[in-house]
């Protein structure tokens, strides 16, 4: 009975006693954020390195927009340890919702931009500066490029595409997704496929392609192909059906093929499992993949190609 009277006296002393402890922290403070797309022939001849550079906020930050830091940073460019140059800054302007203040906000947003010969294998390294901000770099070795050797409608009843490809020793990461050549939204279904292979994921994505701003075209879903064998195989197949196909409409259809790094996937993974979790002041929102360096941000290749539907 003492031992429980002075059990009970212990927790009324600390219950009885509040002190509120005022934590000085700036939940307004940023970090620099450098996101890097290295990309190689989606279109014949074409090699191009975007990268954006902006502020990130803490979570609970009351200022929810982030900041693009256009004016006064650099992003500069080697190869395999070389200086190539200083990327070109292209600036917008670009109107967001600020759901916390309820106003609209006019902002100087854009990207760099460099536009040279990327090489299968060789390294590139992009390093972002900004006055007041740490360096940020990425380091990354471009990825070979595999052309399919077919791309062919192998069943019209259920728009059973039949991709053929030479997969080379080592090559592990694809990219496959479709896009129509046409915006009106009877269309989007045209695109939207099915692929019965366990080692194909899909996700589906609802606006322009972010790589191609000039773009008409509409994408509704792509998906990553994994070979886990890395064994080279001569004539490797990969079937997708394209939903309610429509014969007619088959030349208005282009199909994506191509290698991407590994960090592709795993971004995109994490970025959706971010954006369903819960985010609120009880919860951590899932991490989003990153491979910078002395700060976050992710970079990312693909080497693909688009190709017609062969009857």
């Amino acid at each position: 009975m003492k031992k429980i009277l002075t059990f009970l006296i212990a927790i009324l002393a600390i219950t009885g006693c509040e002190t509120i402890i005022d934590l000085d922290i700036d939940f307004d403070d940023t970090r620099m954020a450098v996101n890097a797309v290295f990309r190689d022939q989606r279109s014949p001849g074409d090699s191009t390195i975007i990268v954006w550079v902006s502020d990130v906020l803490h979570p609970l930050s009351k200022r929810r927009v982030n900041t693009y830091l256009t004016q006064g940073t650099n992003v500069a460019l080697f190869e395999n340890g070389q200086f190539v140059e200083n990327l070109q800054k292209i600036e917008q302007i670009r109107i967001e919702y600020d759901w916390m203040t309820g106003r609209l906000d006019t902002l100087v947003s854009g990207y760099f931009k460099s536009i040279v010969p990327l090489t299968p294998g060789k390294t590139y390294k992009i390093v972002a500066s900004h006055p007041g901000k740490k360096d940020v770099s990425h380091t990354y070795t471009h990825v070979p490029r595999v052309i399919p050797t077919s791309v062919k409608l192998t069943n019209p009843n259920t728009g059973e595409v039949t991709i053929t490809f030479d997969n080379p020793e080592g090559i592990q990461t694809y990219l496959i997704s479709t896009t129509a050549t046409s915006m009106n939204p009877n269309t989007w279904e045209w695109v939207e496929f099915t692929c019965l292979d366990p080692n194909f994921q899909a996700y589906n994505l609802s606006g322009f392609d972010p790589l191609e701003p000039d773009s008409s075209a509409f994408y509704t879903r792509f998906g990553f192909y994994v070979d886990n064998s890395s064994k080279p195989t001569p004539n490797q197949t990969i079937k997708i059906n394209i939903r309610n196909f429509n014969p007619s409409l088959l030349q208005k259809i282009r199909i994506e093929f191509g290698v991407v790094s590994e960090s592709f996937p795993r971004y995109v993974a994490s970025y959706f499992a971010y954006y369903y979790s819960e985010d609120s002041f009880f919860s951590t929102p899932e991490p989003i993949f990153g491979n910078s360096s002395n700060g976050i941000g992710v970079s990312i290749g693909l080497n693909t190609g688009k190709y017609p539907i062969q009857p």
